[in-house]
């Protein structure tokens, strides 16, 4: 918790304490005045008791707390990998640049030994009044990079990269001009003159003498700034606990003499490797072993050629690619070859990304199980994305009392400090989705903050092939930055073209943007690629897939029509779906928007009744209220997994939430037409584990996938909503290429490869749409070049650290995209009856409301869980923004979880029955089986 934004009354153990910026009276060394050489100057700390006792805690005594945790941050958490790599930057030992980072973490509130953030409560007596900066990183920013130079005889180029750590440790790089580093300028600036600069002067040296700094680097590249800044940020959080101050009050020295603040200082390092335990902040340490010992079964193909083959290669920091087909157990591999890689590179930890927080949310108990049997010390795992505090809240309240009781035997237990924000990545663990990675790579506030936690792990990242031109680039840039800061990378994809795998290879091994890298040594399908980050070496291992492995994939391409309303596709289902009337079997049904979708279960509903059919019907998307949305897909996950219930007859009806990270078998995979590699996904959640055929009914006549197109004659004719899902050019290309297939099987594996590259390198499959193609490379073009615009630079391109922030462009992480023209909004859909707000159509759910401290709004956890749990993500350009807040109802603008969330709020008419809500041009109504209608 930074004591120093806050305001209010916290319970604290068993006394509340008021937070504040109150200033102390302690000053390090002489007083203004000419009184004795004693006292220590307030760190304004402010804790004071309700009954209005206050408690000061002096800056230096934060300083030096500050410093003794950035060096237990790394000595203890910090990877070997990292360390070294700060070091090689710094010029300097490892002791030394440890020494620094602790020196920068000792002088980065010095800025705070000024009048215009002192006065923010009482000034201190015989202290000059003038000057008006409250911004205390900003002055701490320009007084230190003059007092190194003009004080201290530093090198100009040294002391100004210090004050530019010293004042992006509130998350924003800020630049200044030349001539503000002079020593006449501090009066200018407004952060007072005379006693103020002796008081930070002496602060300066105090942390100097303190931590026997004498070492200066011989450079600090930006890159080594942005990662030094991030320490201090780490370690500024850690010591400004409520918690922590308390411990450490008693210690407070009542002399500002050298000796007394190293025994002080001496007091913080003794408790400063505890703090960083009790906050989870660990590194990451596995039981060795071979693949059976770590997984309990022996290895598959993928597996065994890993484990055969990766060790030798493995000297240092590299990366992985991995290509197979789904239900290969391609996670296990990745998992195994995570500890090789992070042996030999010195990681502290590992984070596993995907593209959804559904994908995010399947995984996380797959890790907590593997964890659990392979850590050798108690490790946090947590989960990243936008709502993950609220899977732990539930989880938490559905184990209750529970919860307290078992943290101590739990491996995995998240920490109270890692439980949320920014903070989250820095759980020795993680699996979440790649925004909360590529966040790191935006100019938002604290983008170094979020690089330094992925920077100490090993990065695992699936489903590779999901991720469009803006996300790629993106991407691109954060693998760069893990190349450069010597941070292994595994990749994984069923289906991922030769050209992504090349130009996402050179990102990490620093080559220009855009280039293709080595393609000497390509990836084989099913295989794998690793580069040596040190020689650049590529090494490719093709897989040997025994002829009774491979699988016949049959492509049926059934033609529809299209009409206004976009393609007709009940003929062709009703055809395909008709053996499930009269024997059991289960069948998923993609659909490529979410009306269509609607639409088609609202048709298969129907047509199940006209045939009398006990058949259960499915119906899974986005845009479902949340609760509802996670129950279903946990259902289907359940059901239809690995060791699924075979029997009964069941339809889903979905849309692409389900081709990505879902673990499910179905007997037939009916889906409109997509980009190939998507095809080849979806088809992989058909027939998907062979142990299943024995028991499939006898209708399901091998592995087939039926592709419904939308056609006028022989004409491809894509409906108007489709071009905004998938390219046209894309669509038309994979039309072209499974209609000549002929009816003829692929085999899978060993065809997919060829016939991924084929589809995008082909000409005579565009042949005639020549501006279709046109078209998609533009928008691939434009979607680039907006991720290059948006996000920071390579290293090796960073010219000026503030480029990070990019000054007054510096945005609230909540509002930033990391999708290209994917902005979305969460919306409420509520019924009000009588002036009050319900959750359903009866009126039997209340809204919570929350209930009032003055002015501020007070919910319980579980009232804002149950607000949010029935929100759904709809599109802003579905949404009248302006008007959607202004209808929000008393207390939610104060919630950071409410103060974006629109409320779609039915009224009834004279009849009882819910009047739709008109927006932008749609109506909009939420149905308890269909989700949100427009």
């Amino acid at each position: 918790m930074n004591l120093e934004h806050i305001r209010g009354i916290y319970r604290v153990g068993q006394s509340y304490w008021r937070v504040s910026t109150v200033c102390g009276e302690f000053w390090v060394g002489e007083l203004p005045d000419g009184g004795p050489d004693l006292v220590l100057w307030g760190k304004s700390r402010g804790l004071e008791e309700h009954d209005g006792s206050l408690v000061k805690y002096p800056l230096v005594c934060h300083l030096l707390d500050t410093a003794a945790l950035a060096g237990a941050v790394w000595d203890d958490y910090l990877s070997l990998g990292l360390r070294g790599w700060l070091s090689k930057e710094l010029g300097l030992s490892a002791q030394e640049s440890r020494c620094f980072v602790m020196f920068m973490a000792g002088v980065h509130d010095v800025g705070k030994a000024s009048p215009g953030f002192q006065r923010k409560v009482a000034m201190p007596n015989g202290y000059p009044q003038e000057g008006d900066c409250t911004d205390h990183a900003r002055a701490g920013h320009l007084w230190i990079g003059a007092a190194l130079q003009h004080k201290l005889g530093i090198p100009r180029h040294l002391s100004v990269r210090v004050g530019e750590i010293v004042g992006g440790h509130h998350g924003v790089f800020t630049t200044a001009d030349p001539k503000d580093f002079k020593a006449d300028k501090m009066k200018a600036h407004g952060l007072g003159i005379g006693a103020w600069g002796r008081q930070r002067l002496a602060h300066l040296e105090a942390m100097r003498a303190v931590l026997g700094f004498d070492h200066w680097p011989r450079e600090i590249t930006h890159e080594a700034q942005v990662i030094v800044c991030a320490i201090v940020v780490l370690a500024d959080w850690l010591a400004s606990r409520t918690e922590y101050v308390k411990l450490r009050l008693p210690d407070v020295p009542e002399m500002g003499r050298v000796e007394q603040l190293k025994r002080f200082f001496d007091g913080s390092g003794d408790r400063a490797s505890a703090e960083l335990q009790q906050a989870g902040l660990t590194r990451l340490q596995l039981k060795p072993g071979t693949f059976v010992d770590q997984f309990g079964f022996e290895p598959n193909r993928l597996q065994r050629s890993l484990e055969s083959g990766l060790p030798a290669l493995v000297t240092g920091p590299g990366l992985l690619i991995m290509a197979e087909q789904t239900g290969q157990g391609k996670t296990e591999a990745a998992l195994f070859a995570a500890g090789i890689m992070s042996e030999a590179a010195g990681s502290a930890g590992l984070s596993f990304l995907l593209p959804t927080m559904a994908t995010s949310n399947e995984m996380e108990p797959r890790l907590a199980s593997f964890l659990k049997e392979r850590v050798a010390n108690p490790t946090p795992l947590n989960l990243l994305h936008s709502m993950a505090w609220l899977r732990r809240l539930k989880n938490e309240l559905e184990q209750g009392d529970s919860v307290a009781s078992q943290a101590k035997d739990m491996l995995t237990v998240v920490t109270e400090w890692l439980s949320g924000g920014k903070k989250a990545a820095f759980a020795p663990v993680s699996v979440g989705t790649i925004d909360q990675a590529l966040l790191s790579v935006l100019p938002i506030r604290h983008n170094a903050f979020r690089m330094l936690a992925f920077a100490n792990k090993t990065i695992i990242i699936d489903e590779v092939h999901a991720f469009d031109e803006y996300v790629e680039q993106l991407l691109s840039t954060f693998l760069a930055w893990c190349g450069h800061l010597r941070v292994p990378v595994i990749l994984m994809s069923a289906t991922l073209p030769q050209r992504t795998a090349s130009r996402l290879t050179a990102a990490y091994l620093g080559q220009p943007v855009g280039a293709v890298g080595d393609i000497s040594a390509a990836l084989k399908y099913p295989g794998w690629r690793y580069v040596d980050l040190e020689s650049q070496k590529s090494t490719s291992e093709a897989i040997e897939v025994a002829s009774e492995q491979q699988r016949e994939l049959f492509i049926e391409v059934h033609p529809c029509g299209v009409s206004d309303s976009g393609m007709q596709r009940m003929a062709a289902l009703k055809t395909h779906l008709a053996p499930l009337l009269d024997s059991r079997g289960s069948a998923a049904v993609i659909c490529t928007t979410v009306d269509e979708a609607q639409q088609t279960y609202l048709g298969l509903k129907t047509w199940l009744a006209e045939q009398g059919s006990d058949a259960e019907l499915i119906l899974l998307h986005a845009r479902m209220p949340l609760h509802r949305r996670d129950e279903i897909t946990s259902d289907i996950v359940r059901r239809f997994g690995k060791k699924g219930d075979r029997g009964g007859r069941t339809i889903i009806v979905s849309t692409q939430v389900i081709e990505q990270s879902v673990d499910i078998d179905m007997d037939l995979m009916v889906t409109d037409l997509a980009p190939l590699e998507l095809l080849f996904q979806r088809a992989g959640r058909g027939c998907r584990h062979p142990e299943n055929d024995a028991y499939r009914p006898k209708w399901v006549k091998g592995h087939r996938l039926v592709v419904l197109t939308p056609q006028q004659g022989d004409e491809l004719a894509l409906p108007g909503g489709w071009i905004y899902v998938y390219p046209e050019a894309a669509m038309i290309r994979t039309h072209r290429l499974i209609t000549g297939l002929g009816g003829l099987p692929v085999q899978v594996p060993g065809e997919v490869q060829d016939l991924v590259d084929t589809v995008h390198t082909d000409p005579s499959l565009i042949a005639g749409h020549e501006n279709a193609e046109v078209t998609s490379k533009a928008y691939e073009l434009v979607a680039a070049a907006e991720a290059i615009r948006k996000s920071i630079p390579r290293p090796g391109h960073v010219s000026a650290v503030q480029l990070l922030s990019k000054g007054a462009n510096v945005i609230d992480d909540e509002m930033v995209s990391t999708r290209f023209n994917a902005d979305s909004v969460r919306v409420l859909p509520c019924f009000r009856r009588d002036g009050n707000l319900y959750f359903d159509e009866e009126c039997e759910k209340p809204v919570p409301a929350p209930r009032w401290r003055g002015t501020d709004p007070i919910w319980l956890r579980s009232e804002l869980a149950s607000i949010i749990e029935h929100t759904i993500p709809l599109r802003t350009s579905y949404v009248d923004h302006e008007a959607g807040l202004a209808a929000q109802p008393d207390g939610w603008s104060k919630n950071h979880l409410l103060k974006r969330v629109i409320p779609l709020i039915f009224d009834f008419n004279a009849d009882g029955d819910p009047q739709p809500v008109r927006m932008r041009g749609n109506n909009f109504r939420l149905d308890a089986k269909l989700g949100l209608l427009r």
